[in-house]
């Protein structure tokens, strides 16, 4: 009777990871408990990094499933895509999970990292500045043509360029879907999320139920040309808003003047600031 105890004990609590796993349980049952957060299942997803050589190099894709809090396996779903591009999903869905506790009473919430992105073979470059060793780099001009070609030489090692766009990764999504056995989806996009979602919608119209876009990006804008510009606009807006309002304006009665002075020192010569460099928290000198 006593070995019976811990047989019985181990049989239902894999009973209750079967209860609560999508239709697919024998997938499912192949993820470990996150080390951050172990409540969540992670682990990879096999794709081919080239899709019409289904046998050539593989993308192992970085994926975490937050289960559903009713315990009971469900094939409903809410698909996380983080923005940038570049942005992690893992990352960015462990986040706001505690937030979207109602949907997680019928749903798993599935967090995937986009080919290129996160832990799915990343396509990183120090071309253009390193949190490591050059916070400067970020600060001078974005990827020229020659930072360009370093960095494709250097991502050659490990990746065909050619094969990592948003209409590939949103197939690796449905994929995904498909593998785990979830129905129709529910989509989260946020900024560049939301392009790619709207992808997804036009690729694979039946596998989606509903989508929430918050800062929406449209597929004919070209990114990130038009970051720049809408700064400019944000921030003179900011401007008009303060001097419209007694308050702020008396604080700053001259607001647009000091902004367009500065513009000028700047135009005349750079200006050395301390930055905290946000991965070591330490302080630094950069050029802006």
């Amino acid at each position: 009777m006593k070995k019976l105890v811990p047989t019985l004990a181990f049989g239902c609590l894999l009973a209750a990871e079967l209860l609560a796993a999508p239709p697919n349980a024998e997938l499912y049952a192949k993820l470990e408990p996150c080390e951050d957060i172990k409540e969540f299942r992670c682990g990879t997803f096999s794709v081919p990094e080239n899709p019409a050589q289904p046998g050539g190099r593989k993308i192992d894709l970085n994926l975490v499933i937050a289960p559903a809090h009713g315990g009971l396996k469900t094939d409903k779903a809410l698909f996380n895509i983080a923005g940038g591009p570049g942005g992690s999903s893992t990352d960015e869905g462990k986040g706001f999970a505690p937030v979207i506790g109602a949907i997680r009473k019928t749903h798993d919430l599935v967090m995937v990292d986009l080919r290129g992105t996160g832990a799915s073979n990343r396509l990183g470059c120090k071309a253009n500045g390193s949190l490591d060793d050059d916070l400067q780099g970020f600060f001078t001009e974005f990827l020229t043509a020659e930072q360009l070609k370093v960095c494709r030489a250097e991502l050659a090692k490990k990746a065909d360029v050619r094969f990592y766009t948003t209409p590939l990764a949103i197939d690796d999504l449905e994929r995904v879907r498909k593998a785990f056995g979830y129905g129709k989806i529910d989509l989260l996009g946020t900024s560049y999320g939301t392009r790619a979602a709207q992808v997804f919608m036009k690729r694979h119209p039946d596998s989606v139920r509903s989508a929430l876009l918050m800062g929406v990006v449209s597929l004919d804008s070209y990114l990130p040309t038009t970051h720049a510009p809408a700064s400019e606009r944000a921030f003179d807006m900011l401007i008009t808003a303060c001097l419209d309002d007694e308050g702020c304006r008396k604080a700053f009665p001259n607001l647009r003047g000091e902004y367009e002075e500065l513009w000028k020192r700047l135009d005349a010569e750079p200006a050395t600031v301390e930055v905290k460099n946000p991965k070591t928290g330490k302080m630094e000198k950069i050029r802006f």
